[in-house]
């Protein structure tokens, strides 16, 4: 193997030449010509690795950047320009590090493989059996590309291991898909007598996962099964109030209203999926028995959830949990996941609910300052996301691109959710189910352009029944108006304001169109599963698999699919869309806070405290003109300088 010199997309760039012909080269000079602009880095600061390469263009904002004949599929430029750049780094590395030749025998033998799989796939036998399925060669073809440095008899465990620890992300599942379609032929060398010598004698074991393996709970001894039990039970319904016995033995017999009252003053809002809840609580002790002890032998011999649910092991699974997502080159590091915060809040509300002791419950608390090793929490995920926010922001900004694909985005949606709904019989069930996120999305992104609200208040607007938040024209000419109570306000704040006709345009056409059609195409009858139960209801956006609301799973899947994927407005959440609003307003009014903080129903204090950089920005802007007045030659488009420019050229 030769040493690779390509370390960076630069270095990469300086290769084009020798990689492609006359004819490609151009095409792929141009896409590295727009990856400064689109990632905002140099190219000398991007490493030549896919893995990395892939992971830095997940978070490119693309609306505007690219352009297609045909309306909508401005993406599909985008991931064609994407893949370029991926496989010029591929090809790059492989320039230099490619392997050593193979063997003749060992590419014949895959090549006589290969040319028997594609004779025989799709035929029959005289029993009538398909011989191979359709499209078996794809997986040997896979099986070739990531195995041709061996003869195939020589694929064993081991090969398959070390492959597995150098493919790339995005092709693992393919590989697990080939090497089960290559067992399968394995099995059955008789039906097969063509191959024979050409295989490995026996299947290739199943290759580990990045999992650990399951937790087995019916190892554990039965009374230690019960007290899990038991302890999820009461963390899921609480614990049930004792009655207190009745001084006078029921001689006064009972008043209702006093009992009620005070079993309401005692009661817990049961939760709203008590299964989900279960399995949240056991998935968080699987994780402390897998990362808390060297052997789950231990765990097998416990008699009771108080011996495995201590302050000790919390904090040993913590810092397991970390040293390893930091040296798999293959998992993403703790910090930047929410999983441990996921676990450590099941197993907190686990032990508030039981009773644990207070030094378990402080352990579980102080793990964050535990791994970060001084008094500053190890994650906050609320400064992360104020981070990410500010990000966007700023980038709106700088780049008026992006405020006018903000701005277009509920018209571009609503037109392509409409080219797909007029063909509707010629799609499929997958198709029409993205034509319907698009019409979701649309409407709820021209609500939210016209005046920002809460996710809660777009996600469950109502728009019928006897007060319908979205309240329709009265009669022709007049205007459509959203009027939310302030009970359904999380700030108490009543939002009141009318929609401009071309909102109205949006949102009717899914209540004409796309409404009925979503409610078709999620019934039982329609997809044939009694987990959906779409029915005609008061809500805007009628739920799915229950009756109400969209979920918010739902909405926030629609919402990313039009916004995110075919927009891409990477980063743009129903949230940000309320500081977008504000900022599309103080670029046009500066210093307006008060108004800026009606138009999203918030506190004109909280507005300040993250929208103040906009006055130094505007005293910047100011001194600039005071600069200009003194020196006119740092004016650049001052008629002094205008003039010279002319005389030099």
């Amino acid at each position: 193997m030769n040493e690779n010199p390509v370390k960076n997309l630069a270095d990469v760039r300086a290769l084009l030449p020798r990689l492609y012909s006359k004819s490609s080269l151009p095409v792929y000079e141009s896409a590295f010509g727009r990856v400064e602009r689109l990632t905002r880095r140099k190219l000398y600061s991007i490493p030549a690795n896919r893995r990395e390469w892939e992971n830095i263009s997940a978070d490119i904002v693309w609306a505007g950047e690219f352009k297609s004949r045909v309306p909508g599929r401005e993406e599909r430029v985008y991931r064609d320009w994407n893949s370029k750049i991926g496989g010029a780094i591929d090809k790059a590395n492989d320039f230099f590090t490619s392997p050593d030749p193979v063997e003749t025998s060992v590419s014949e033998a895959w090549e006589t493989v290969l040319k028997y799989v594609r004779d025989v796939e799709g035929k029959k036998q005289e029993d009538g059996s398909l011989i191979l399925p359709q499209q078996t060669s794809l997986s040997f073809e896979m099986m070739r590309s990531q195995f041709g440095h061996v003869h195939p008899t020589d694929v064993c465990f081991d090969v398959a291991l070390a492959v597995l620890e150098t493919i790339l992300p995005g092709k693992i599942t393919s590989l697990r898909a080939s090497l089960r379609t290559f067992n399968k032929v394995i099995r059955d060398p008789d039906r097969h007598p063509a191959l024979s010598g050409l295989l490995p004698s026996s299947p290739i074991p199943p290759l580990p996962t990045l999992r650990d393996e399951a937790f087995s709970w019916e190892y554990c001894e039965p009374v230690f099964q019960k007290s899990v039990d038991d302890a999820i039970n009461t963390a899921v319904r609480g614990r049930r109030q004792s009655a207190q016995p009745d001084r006078f033995g029921g001689r006064l017999g009972s008043n209702p209203l006093p009992d009620r009252r005070k079993g309401r003053q005692k009661r817990k809002k049961p939760p709203r999926n008590p299964g989900q809840l279960r399995k949240n609580h056991r998935r968080a002790l699987s994780w402390l028995a897998r990362h808390g002890f060297e052997s789950r032998d231990e765990v097998y011999a416990f008699d009771d959830i108080a011996d495995l649910l201590t302050a000790d092991v919390v904090n040993q699974a913590a810092v397991a949990f970390v040293e390893r997502s930091e040296t798999s080159e293959a998992l993403k590091p703790a910090k930047q996941t929410s999983s441990l915060t996921t676990y450590l809040g099941a197993l907190g509300a686990l032990a508030r609910a039981n009773d644990f002791e207070d030094e378990v419950i402080y352990a579980i608390e102080d793990v964050p300052y535990l791994l970060s090793g001084d008094d500053e929490t190890w994650f906050d995920n609320s400064d992360r996301m104020a981070r990410e926010r500010e990000k966007f922001v700023k980038m709106l900004d700088r780049d008026q691109k992006k405020v006018l694909a903000i701005v277009r985005g509920p018209r571009a949606l609503a037109a392509e959710a409409r080219r797909q709904i007029e063909k509707w019989d010629q799609l499929g069930s997958h198709r029409r189910t993205q034509a319907l996120h698009l019409g979701i999305s649309a409407t709820a992104m021209a609500l939210q352009l016209v005046r920002a609200s809460r996710t809660r208040n777009v996600n469950e607007m109502t728009s019928g029944g006897d007060e319908p938040e979205l309240v329709e024209p009265a009669r022709e000419g007049e205007r459509a108006w959203v009027d939310i109570p302030r009970d359904r306000v999380k700030n108490r704040r009543a939002i009141e304001h009318s929609l401009p006709p071309w909102a109205w345009e949006i949102v009717s056409y899914w209540l004409d169109v796309g409404r009925p059609l979503w409610i078709e195409h999620n019934n039982r009858e329609a997809q044939g599963s009694v987990f959906y139960q779409a029915v005609d209801n008061d809500f805007l956006f009628p739920g799915v698999g229950r009756e109400g609301e969209i979920s918010r799973a739902t909405f926030g899947r629609a919402w990313n699919r039009g916004v995110q994927e075919f927009l891409g407005l990477r980063g743009l959440t129903t949230h940000v869309m309320r500081h977008v609003d504000v900022t599309i307003f103080l670029a046009r009014f500066p210093g307006m806070y008060g108004a800026a903080a009606s138009l999203i129903g918030d506190s004109e204090r909280a507005l300040e405290s993250f929208y103040s950089r906009g006055t130094g920005r505007e005293a910047a802007d100011l001194f600039a003109e005071v600069l200009a007045e003194i020196d006119p030659l740092l004016d650049l488009n001052s008629p002094l300088v205008q003039r010279r420019k002319h005389n030099a050229s």
